[in-house]
C-alpha cells in the first residue's frame, strides 16, 4: 500500500472515530475542502465542517469500497451510513433528529503534498442525503 493510499486509510478511520485533532495532523494547514455543501479552506474550517455530520449521527460510518492512486493523490469511491439522532445543523437551519438510517455514496478525490491531505474533492448526491432524512419528497418517475 502506497504512502497516499495508508494517508487516506488512516484519515477515514479517524473520522469514524470522530477524532479531530487526529485528522488535523493529516491535513495541510492550508488545505482546501471542496464538497457539495461548499468550500472550506484551512485546517481548521475543514475539520469544522465535520462537527455537524458527528453531532448529528453519532454513528456515522464512512466505507471505502475501493481506492485508486493518482500521480499525486488518490481517489476512491466510499459509502457514508449514519442514523440521525442529533440535530443536524444546515444552511436551511437545524433539523431535529429523525432517527433515519441513512445511506450515501460518494467519490473522493485527494491531492497529497508533503505527507499531507492538500486538495480534497468530495463528489455526491446531495438531493439523495436530504430525501433519506425526508427534507424533501423523492423525485417522481416521468
Amino acid at each position: 500500500m502506497s504512502e497516499n493510499t495508508e494517508l487516506f486509510r488512516r484519515s477515514i478511520e479517524l473520522l469514524n472515530a470522530q477524532d479531530a485533532d487526529g485528522f488535523r495532523d493529516l491535513i495541510a494547514p492550508d488545505v482546501d475542502y471542496i464538497q457539495p455543501l461548499g468550500v472550506f479552506h484551512g485546517r481548521e474550517a475543514v475539520v469544522a465542517a465535520f462537527e455537524p455530520e458527528w453531532k448529528a449521527f453519532s454513528d456515522g460510518r464512512h466505507e471505502v469500497l475501493r481506492v485508486a492512486e493518482t500521480p499525486g493523490g488518490i481517489t476512491a469511491e466510499c459509502t457514508w451510513t449514519g442514523t440521525h439522532d442529533g440535530t443536524l445543523a444546515t444552511p436551511m437551519g437545524d433539523l431535529p433528529a429523525t432517527h433515519r438510517r441513512i445511506s450515501v455514496p460518494y467519490a473522493i478525490w485527494v491531492n497529497v503534498e508533503a505527507g499531507l491531505a492538500k486538495k480534497i474533492r468530495v463528489y455526491a448526491d446531495g438531493m439523495d442525503y436530504a430525501v433519506q432524512l425526508g427534507m424533501m419528497p423523492a423525485p417522481q418517475p416521468a
